[in-house]
């Protein structure tokens, strides 16, 4: 079977982040020594008058070793429309032009290296907070690999708040069949939400004063996103995700073969020959069953893949999830030109970020 040389360099690629991992561990806590000493206190802020006194604030990274993206100007207005403040880190500073857009939407802003990733920005933001004493009743901690907002009206952070719980992300995958007894899963980092339970409790205060930067991003996986889901969801707090793949399937069978037929045409298989060939035998069988057999491949494609882009025409128009990932693996790159062109075909009924929100362009 021939193989995509993308997928070799993918592999090699893989290899290498876990080589480097050890050394990375080795050097690590003496680097963020030296960073915290020399170069921590020289980094360029500003917050804005309702920084200090704010119930709720929001910490938006931004990788803008390339400029901010249009979608965070985006997200900073939709934050504000829903009473939160916004701390903007820029990983890899930012133009005065785009500092000036920040002061004008009235978002605070920390400019520093892109050392640690997402949880090196988190991690000096809070201690940015914490040494200027600010203690909001809410925290929400999120970065720019995803696109948000995207749908015109969206309740993910309504429902965040009145789960009733202490530590949310938008995402909880949680682990299949046999896994499922001893593993707690994944809350992916890329949107969190916190109460003011957990910003106070030790096991948070913990986790991040103890949370040592990396180089490696495979470490940052490793060490933060994975480690910070496995302390909260161990923890005494309480945790969920909005979406899972289970509210993920209880959509899915709500649907009449017409939209199970759209769902799996419009499916995410570019990086799976096995899927994508299944995919186009099911959508040419003519059979009563045929609802069915389509639930059960949907079925058997979540159980292995990411449900959040394999089929994102259930994630968009029925599950309303209102943000796009923004990866470079095959499959998030195809799952957000597709909802695009479902949008322009207007499967998804809701105005979207080529319009909401903004008066940016969207890139693509």
């Amino acid at each position: 079977m021939k193989i995509q040389f993308w997928k070799w360099r993918r592999e090699i690629e893989v290899l290498l982040e876990r080589l480097l991992y050890y050394p990375y561990h080795l050097l690590a806590p003496f680097l963020q020594k030296l960073y915290d000493y020399f170069w921590f206190g020289r980094l360029q802020y500003w917050t804005a008058a309702g920084c200090k006194n704010s119930k709720g604030l929001a910490i938006v990274l931004s990788y803008s070793t390339r400029g901010i993206s249009p979608s965070v100007y985006r997200t900073v207005r939709r934050l504000n429309r829903l009473s939160l403040h916004v701390l903007v880190v820029c990983n890899g500073g930012a133009k005065q032009i785009e500092i000036d857009k920040l002061k004008t939407l009235e978002a605070s802003y920390l400019l520093r290296p892109n050392w640690g990733y997402d949880f090196g920005g988190y991690r000096d933001a809070l201690r940015l907070l914490d040494n200027l004493q600010v203690k909001p009743d809410e925290l929400i901690l999120m970065n720019d690999s995803i696109e948000y907002p995207v749908l015109s009206g969206d309740d993910l952070i309504h429902s965040m708040r009145a789960s009733g719980c202490d530590f949310v992300g938008a995402i909880h995958a949680k682990p299949h069949r046999v896994k499922a007894a001893t593993e707690v899963g994944v809350i992916f980092s890329f949107f969190l939400w916190a109460s003011a339970r957990t910003i106070q409790s030790d096991t948070w205060r913990i986790f991040w004063h103890s949370y040592v930067m990396t180089g490696s991003k495979y470490a940052t996986v490793r060490r933060g996103e994975r480690a910070l889901s496995q302390t909260m969801l161990t923890s005494r707090l309480v945790c969920k995700g909005i979406y899972t793949r289970d509210k993920f399937m209880e959509k899915a069978k709500q649907l009449d073969a017409d939209e199970l037929r759209i769902a799996i045409e419009y499916g995410v298989f570019v990086d799976d020959e096995a899927f994508l060939n299944k995919a186009a035998e099911l959508l040419e069988t003519v059979s009563e069953d045929w609802p069915v057999l389509a639930l059960d491949f949907i079925t058997m494609v979540v159980a292995k893949r990411n449900f959040l882009y394999s089929f994102p025409y259930i994630t968009h128009r029925h599950l309303k999830v209102p943000f796009l990932k923004r990866g470079s693996s095959a499959a998030q790159l195809a799952a957000y030109k597709t909802f695009y062109r479902m949008e322009e075909q207007g499967l998804i009924p809701n105005l979207c970020a080529r319009t909401i929100d903004s008066d940016e362009p969207r890139q693509v």
